[in-house]
């Protein structure tokens, strides 16, 4: 099913491709698209893959290219872009008390939970289980106020 899905998707950018070969569209026009669909990738795709070079090999484009280009526009790399989306999915797991750390290192597909930590820790400033301590209290906190 996957391999089915990517190759739709390459023919599709392949289409696109013949379609902007055959008319006069400037390179920023281009890239503008490339950029878009870089973004709808990363944040349908960040829970499984966390590398610039999976997302580059989707967009037919080298992953030095990519980064240079995500730079330049949003004045970020590629991979600081997948890393807000992850912590994004990543907290959002955290606030649920029912998640373990281990379970949301495991569903963000880390290769342990010690990775999960680390990566967290230097994207946030805290462990993964100090943000989930916070939130839950911060969670108390607007339950006595309701």
């Amino acid at each position: 099913m996957e391999n089915m899905l990517r190759t739709l998707q390459l023919e599709i950018w392949n289409a696109v491709f013949e379609v902007y070969k055959n008319e006069v569209v400037d390179e920023q026009q281009l890239w503008s698209d490339i950029l878009s669909h870089f973004v709808h990738l990363v944040r349908t795709n960040c829970r499984h893959h966390h590398e610039v070079k999976w997302y580059a090999n989707q967009l037919c484009v080298s992953s030095d290219a990519l980064s240079a280009k995500t730079r330049r526009v949003y004045d970020k790399s590629a991979g600081q872009i997948i890393d807000e989306y992850l912590i994004i999915e990543a907290k959002a797991y955290l606030q649920n008390p029912n998640q373990s750390i281990q379970n949301i290192a495991e569903l963000l597909c880390f290769s342990d939970q010690a990775s999960f930590c680390k990566f967290f820790k230097r994207c946030c400033g805290i462990s993964p289980s100090e943000f989930k301590k916070k939130t839950k209290t911060d969670n108390e906190v607007m339950r006595v106020k309701d």
